[in-house]
């Protein structure tokens, strides 16, 4: 059986709306390092797949010569 996500995948919690990255999968339990930084093992259903984007607001400069 395929996991529901990748180790890389940019997802978010569906309890509290924070944002990580997929570090390690074990089953339907993965291993997530949120935007504070925090870590911690999840399960699956309570994780969604999400785009990462990058705005200008974030630190992206499209302006550089």
């Amino acid at each position: 059986m395929k996991p529901m996500f990748e180790i890389g995948d940019c997802v978010v919690f569906s309890l509290d709306r924070a944002r990580g990255i997929i570090m390690e999968a074990n089953d339907d339990v993965y291993h997530v390092v949120w935007e504070d930084f925090f870590s911690s093992w999840e399960k699956g259903e309570l994780l969604s797949k999400i785009a990462l984007r990058l705005d200008d607001d974030q630190g992206a400069d499209r302006n550089r010569e």
